[in-house]
């Protein structure tokens, strides 16, 4: 017989266990009406299990309901050790079990599960030459520094300086239409 983990709760009985492995075409109309697709993306895999829990096996009902509550409750990202394949770095989007005369002792139903993925975050710098104009640098009008800021868009915490700063385009504008 093989076990089915949800992370450290041994399920006893796994009646059906259902995986979705799906991906998003992108489709793009162009000019002449066709639409054209250029990126396939892997869209996150999600699977459910029909389950019951009897005690029989690991522990008792009660305790492993509560353990699949905590697990939902806490956002934990687990694996899950299934009959088709072991899934990795998983989050429970749903739980749905009852208790009925047919388990009186135990809990039935579904769970189902949808991969949880992290975005790599990197910061890279980047050096701006000066613009140039006929091969020779654009002089600053105004004796500014043609230093390019960015700032958080949510940051309501701006000093007068960043607000009179004028943008590198603007200035541009100003030397190659002077007077306007």
């Amino acid at each position: 017989m093989d076990w089915t983990y949800i992370d450290d709760v041994l399920v006893d009985l796994v009646e059906n266990e259902s995986s979705t492995f799906s991906n998003e075409v992108t489709q793009k109309p162009i000019e002449d009406g066709t639409v054209i697709s250029d990126h396939i993306n892997n869209q996150p895999t999600t699977f459910s299990l029909d389950i019951i829990i009897t005690g029989e096996y690991g522990g008792t009902p009660e305790e492993k309901y509560e353990r699949l509550l905590a697990i939902r409750d806490n956002r934990e990202i687990i694996s899950v050790i299934g009959a088709l394949q072991v899934y990795e770095n998983m989050a429970i989007s749903e739980i749905s079990l009852q208790k009925s005369s047919d388990n009186a002792k135990g809990y039935s139903g579904s769970i189902t599960f949808q991969q949880v993925r992290y975005a790599k975050a990197e910061t890279i710098t980047v050096n701006i030459a000066p613009p140039k104009l006929n091969g020779e640098n654009l002089a600053d009008p105004e004796g500014e520094s043609s230093e390019i800021s960015t700032k958080d868009s949510e940051n309501e915490n701006v000093d007068q300086e960043t607000i009179d700063n004028k943008s590198l385009a603007n200035k541009l504008l100003e030397i190659l239409r002077p007077g306007d």
